[in-house]
């Protein structure tokens, strides 16, 4: 600073067009700094996504007759994977069996996600239907965190007329 007040002195340079350019010069100084801690903050809340563990809910909900939405509700939007089968009572799969885990980046405003099947619940014998839901965080083959993977099963009893299923606890 003193080697700045001293070049205004020598050079007899006009003060206010300097303190005009120091003020730039700090604007711009001020902009860069922001954009770094933005960017910072971005950074610490993607590694703390990528080790939060997702919070999943996978039911059924009957649609229509002959339809079935196999839904999962995201607790916490947080990225991942899964795979499924919806059985019967002899373990015959009625639907399910992708190819390869299908991947979901569920945002915050819609964190209902749901995939409907064909399946006539009227046409199931033993009135029993089950979901076996596999699903894994996208950051699990590398971090192999607790929570982050996991299999959840829901075992439902199929009304008499097959318009409503209920959990079996």
């Amino acid at each position: 600073m003193l080697a700045i007040l001293n070049k205004i002195l020598t050079d007899h340079l006009d003060t206010n067009a300097v303190m005009t350019k120091l003020d730039e010069i700090q604007s711009g100084v001020s902009s860069i700094k922001s954009e770094l801690d933005n960017n910072e903050k971005q950074k610490e809340e993607a590694e703390r996504k990528r080790r939060t563990a997702p919070i999943l809910f996978p039911s059924l909900v009957p649609i229509a007759a002959g339809k079935v939405n196999m839904c999962i509700k995201s607790g916490n939007q947080i990225p991942y994977e899964f795979d499924y089968f919806i059985t019967d009572s002899k373990h015959l799969i009625l639907g399910g069996f992708p190819m390869y885990p299908e991947r979901v980046f569920p945002p915050s405003d819609a964190p209902l996600y749901c995939i409907p099947k064909d399946i006539d619940l009227a046409s199931i014998p033993d009135h029993y239907i089950e979901l076996s839901f596999d699903f894994q965080s996208l950051s699990y083959d590398e971090l192999h965190l607790p929570g982050h993977a996991g299999r959840i099963t829901k075992k439902y009893r199929i009304s008499p007329d097959g318009k409503s299923i209920s959990l079996i606890p």
